[in-house]
């Protein structure tokens, strides 16, 4: 009980110092090894840069994320927004398979976004891959992801990123970019992340 306790107190105020972006969640199925199951909780930042000559700001983000990862390879997780005029949230599920350098992951998510006010809301399908490098304190990781907004508005994203953990903390960075989105629809820069969390297996 008092480990529950100490790891809340510790999440609460991870969320209001840490700097996995809108697409990222806990990564605690990459990072947990084959058989291990976790509940992991992190606070995170998302940079979108901007062009010099654009005049627009450059656009930061905070989120909460959540996860439960089950001993079979199974994920839930969950993810909101910390913004007051942003109500961003995604339910998500997926299937890890690991080996022992290596974890191979496939993600179901729905988006709901309050400013989208038709009924359909945006669902995402995507794949990752991950490599333990032995003596390296980072792992790298590499996802596609392909965001359906509606009719002829699809988003194809890829991210790579890396991802350590020291004691039950965990960190990771990572770097989003899109890939033939239509001009307006996604910046062009991309999408940098920072994440900072702890987990209980």
């Amino acid at each position: 009980m008092k480990t529950v306790i100490r790891t809340l107190i510790i999440s609460f105020i991870l969320n209001s110092v840490a700097i996995s972006m809108s697409t990222e969640g806990t990564n605690i199925g990459l990072l947990m090894e084959k058989n291990k199951g976790a509940f992991s909780i992190s606070s995170s930042l998302s940079i979108t840069p901007q062009k010099p000559s654009s005049d627009t700001e450059i656009g930061q983000i905070q989120y909460i994320h959540g996860a439960l990862l089950l001993t079979n390879g199974i994920e839930l997780s969950f993810g909101n927004s910390l913004e007051d005029d942003d109500s961003y949230t995604y339910l998500g599920a997926s299937y890890y398979i690991k080996d022992k350098n290596y974890t191979i992951g496939i993600n179901n998510r729905f988006h709901y976004n309050a400013n989208i006010k038709n009924d359909k809301k945006p669902r995402e399908f995507g794949a990752s891959f991950s490599y333990e490098i032995p003596k390296q304190a980072f792992s790298p990781y590499l996802k596609y992801a392909l965001r359906q907004y509606g009719q002829g508005q699809n988003l194809q994203l890829l991210t790579l990123g890396g991802f350590t953990s020291f004691s039950q903390m965990m960190f990771s960075f990572s770097y989003t970019m899109p890939m033939n989105a239509d001009q307006g629809f996604y910046n062009g820069k991309g999408e940098i992340a920072v994440s900072l969390g702890v987990f209980l297996n």
